[in-house]
Order: C-alpha cells, then structure tokens, then sequence
C-alpha cells in the first residue's frame, strides 16, 4: 500500500511519487520502506529517538565502505524534526537465507562463500576504519533500547530462551572485556544480511550500521550460528572456510567441550541474576535492624 511522501530534501526529489511499502522484517526498531523504482529500487529507513544514532551509524559506515566493499550506495540523506532519513540503493538479489531455503543444496557452497566474505571484510585496513564496534563501544546505545522493551527476546536462540533483555545485557556487559583481536567486523553477519544473486553468489551486505573494528569471532559466531538452521554440514563447512578446525558433531571432544561451555554460560549466569534478585528483594529495614545489633556485614 501506499503511504504518504517524506517531504524532506533533497530525498523528496528521488522518492516523488514512487510506491512506497513497508519491509516489517527488519530488527533495527528504524521505520524502513522499500522504493520501487525502475531499473533499480530503492530502500529509505527512518532513524527516531534511539535509533535515530543507528540510522545516522550506517549512513556513516556505507559512505565510507564505499569502493571497498559491495553495499548499498548512499543516495540521499537528511536530518530533520528530531529523524534521520536515509534513502540507499537496493542490492540485487535475494538474501542468503532465503537462497538456501529454495537451494537448500547449495548450503554448504554458500556457507564456503559467505566465509571468503568474511575474509574479504576482516582484511581491511584497521587504521583506515574510524567506526569502533567493540561491545564496549555500543553498551551505551544497547541500554537504552533494553530499558524501552525495544529487544525482541522471541528472537532469541534456544541457549537464551525465556531470557530477558535485562538479563542477556547483564551477561554480555560481564563478558565485555573478554573480546580478542581486532579486525574490521560487520557487527550482525546474518543470513538476512548477506544478498545472494540467482545464481549463488554473493553481491554485497547490507544493515552495516554496526560496522567497525571489533572482536573477529562476532561475524563467525553470528554466521555459524544462523548456518546451524541448515545443517551441520554448512556450518562445519563456514568454519572449515576460515582455517578453523571445530567439528562438535563429529569430535567428541569438541562435542564434550560445547555442551559444558554452554552449560556453564548458561546456568552460572542465571543462578547469580536469581541470587542478586533475591537478595535485592530482602527489605532495607532487616539490614538496619541487624546494623543495630551489631551484626557484621559477613554475616548480615
């Protein structure tokens, strides 16, 4: 369906009359529609309030990305009445997930692919990437979204099912500083993100508003992990790739090691959230009434 024109400049003057439709699969919380225009179409997303900065973030990034890497071309941009406008050319092609769901025979090449992509992005220069993607960097932009119920907890993956967003924000701020290296990552290597063309090959990314210098295993857990719905064969396939040798289907060990370093990440952090809930809970006036009978801290 139609809806109204953004009477903003200069991207009035490329959006006109043309059909607008919304794309409601995106998780970025940004307003985006696709316009459909001849011979290519085009996509214009809408950053308010705290996704106003990711908007902005990967106007940034695609600028710059521009000539190294195949992405969105930057047609239009704007700020105004507290939004920020993006218009952005549309990559030809489908994305990966939705190739494999109609080739599901290709997976495995695809996978081989998607992690030559990944080379291809980890290659570039360090010193020429001025964007800073360490988690540490976005926490001020996550904690915001977490404490408006922007997180869609239902999108979570099965380690973190009937978790809340407060809960996940708390693990990923305790395991911040265990992030290593430091090469250019594309911050949410999906199968959403990655476009295919009809023939299997990849054509570029897209959603680069994360993009920056950051820990390597991010783009490779994102991708293995999204793999995973199509076999274990395309993810051993993704990591076979990248020089890594992990194989926790064939290996027993390495199957031994995953199920109790899930284990671990899983309940540890759990228990310790219930254990601090629970004595958040304890009324203050207990703690007064112990202070004075001159009990200690230790013991209170």
């Amino acid at each position: 369906a139609r809806t109204r024109r953004p009477g903003r400049d200069p991207l009035a003057a490329h959006v006109g009359d043309r059909t607008l439709r919304r794309v409601s699969d995106g998780q970025s919380g940004a307003d985006v529609f696709r316009v459909y225009d001849e011979p290519a179409d085009f996509f214009l997303k809408i950053g308010r309030g705290t996704t106003f900065d990711l908007v902005a973030a990967e106007a940034r990034r695609l600028e710059w990305l521009a000539g190294r890497l195949p992405v969105p071309r930057v047609v239009a941009q704007a700020c105004d009445d507290g939004a920020f406008w993006l218009l952005a050319s549309a990559l030809p092609g489908v994305s990966a997930g939705a190739y494999i769901n109609a080739h599901r025979n290709q997976a495995v090449a695809l996978a081989e692919k998607m992690a030559e992509f990944v080379r291809r992005l980890q290659a570039l220069p360090v010193g020429d990437c001025p964007f800073d993607s360490r988690i540490g960097a976005w926490l001020p932009v996550v904690r915001p979204l977490v404490a408006e119920g922007r997180i869609d907890t239902g999108d979570f993956d099965e380690e973190h099912y009937g978790w809340s967003a407060v809960a996940v924000l708390a693990k990923v701020e305790q395991l911040a500083h265990h992030e290593c290296g430091s090469v250019v990552v594309h911050g949410d290597f999906s199968l959403g993100n990655v476009i295919v063309d009809p023939g299997g090959e990849i054509v570029g990314c897209i959603d680069v508003g994360r993009l920056g210098v950051g820990d390597p295993y991010r783009d490779i857990f994102i991708g293995w992990r999204d793999l995973g719905g199509f076999g274990a064969d395309a993810q051993a396939a993704f990591l076979a790739a990248l020089g890594i040798d992990y194989n926790y289907v064939s290996d027993a060990f390495d199957a031994w090691a995953t199920i109790i370093v899930m284990d671990v990440w899983h309940w540890t952090s759990l228990v310790a959230l219930l254990c601090y809930a629970g004595l958040q809970s304890i009324p203050q006036d207990l703690y007064e009434a112990a202070t004075l009978d001159k009990v200690s801290k230790t013991r209170q």
